[in-house]
C-alpha cells in the first residue's frame, strides 16, 4: 500500500515485478494506491504478473482510489493479472474516483484472466462517485473467464 509521501506529483513505476499470492484485510491484495491528497500523480506498471492475491475487501489484484487529489494518471502495460480474488467486489483491478478530475487510465497488452468476486464484478470495475471524470481507454487486452457470485 502507498499513500504518497509528498502532496503533489508523485510517481511510482514498477517494472519486471511479480506480485504473487498477497492477501490484504481490506483493499488490494496484490497493489493498492491512494491518490487523497496530491495532484498530478502518475503510476504505472510494466511487465507486471499479479498472480494469486486476495483481498477480504476490494480488488483482489490491484485496487487504485482517488480520493482527494486531481490528475491522476495509471498506464498499465504487457501485464498479466490472474487468479485474484475478492471478498466483496472485484478480483482483478478496481478504479474508484471519488473525488479528482481528469484522470485517465491507459491499459495496453495485458491478459485480465480468471479473476472472482464473492461480490459483483470478476475482472475490472472502474466507478466514478460525485463531480468526477476519468478517462480511460483499454486495448489489445484480453478479458476471460473472470466471474463474481452477485451482479
Amino acid at each position: 500500500e502507498y499513500t504518497g509521501g509528498n502532496p503533489s506529483n508523485d510517481t511510482i513505476i514498477l517494472t519486471n515485478c511479480l506480485l504473487e499470492n498477497n492477501t490484504a484485510a481490506n483493499e488490494g491484495g496484490g497493489i493498492a494506491f491512494f491518490n487523497d491528497f496530491g495532484t498530478d500523480n502518475y503510476f504505472e506498471l510494466n511487465n507486471v504478473e499479479i498472480i494469486g492475491n486476495t483481498s477480504e475487501s476490494e480488488g483482489g489484484g490491484f485496487y487504485l482510489s482517488n480520493g482527494g487529489g486531481s490528475g491522476m494518471e495509471v498506464k498499465v502495460t504487457d501485464c498479466l493479472i490472474e487468479n485474484n480474488a475478492a471478498e466483496v467486489r472485484t478480483g482483478g483491478i478496481m478504479v474508484r474516483n471519488t473525488a479528482g478530475m481528469n484522470n485517465q487510465l491507459l491499459i495496453d497488452q495485458c491478459e485480465i484472466f480468471n479473476n472472482t468476486s464473492n461480490g459483483g464484478v470478476g475482472g475490472m470495475f472502474i466507478t466514478e462517485e460525485g463531480n468526477t471524470t476519468t478517462y480511460a481507454k483499454i486495448s489489445n487486452t484480453n478479458f476471460k473467464g473472470n466471474s463474481a457470485l452477485v451482479v
